[in-house]
């Protein structure tokens, strides 16, 4: 994991105090369009455990991508080329090209959900 993608996790009543969250940004190329943009997020358990969920994605025009491609993505993001050419937020691009209807939250919620209740499933007595 790079710099940056881990967060440790603090909570009293479940162990993921010594547990590490990624979350990884990709963009995947569907022939020529449309571009997907998804999260990947990885959840290592507190004994080694891998837990691995995607969230769903919104599509990017090819031309954002290759003009972030173009400045350097380990520097700029697709984010960064859309709000400076449609507006909105560089950290939620989601909103913008969707026009408001999902946001990066909501693309990213469902994931962590499945990919906690995966790794820290309920005790029968909490169910």
């Amino acid at each position: 994991m790079r710099r940056g993608e881990v967060v440790g996790l603090k909570c009293s009543d479940l162990d993921i105090a010594r547990s590490r969250l990624s979350i990884e940004r990709r963009v995947r190329q569907h022939h020529v369009e449309p571009i997907a943009r998804i999260a990947i997020a990885v959840l290592l358990g507190p004994n080694g455990e891998r837990f691995v969920a995607q969230s769903g994605s919104v599509r990017f025009q090819a031309a954002h991508v290759d003009e972030a491609r173009r400045r350097g993505f380990p520097t700029h993001t697709v984010g960064e080329v859309i709000a400076e050419l449609l507006g909105g937020s560089a950290f939620d691009p989601h909103s913008t090209v969707t026009a408001g209807y999902v946001s990066r939250e909501q693309q990213l919620i469902p994931a962590l959900v499945q990919l906690l209740r995966a790794a820290f499933p309920a005790q029968e007595s909490e169910k």
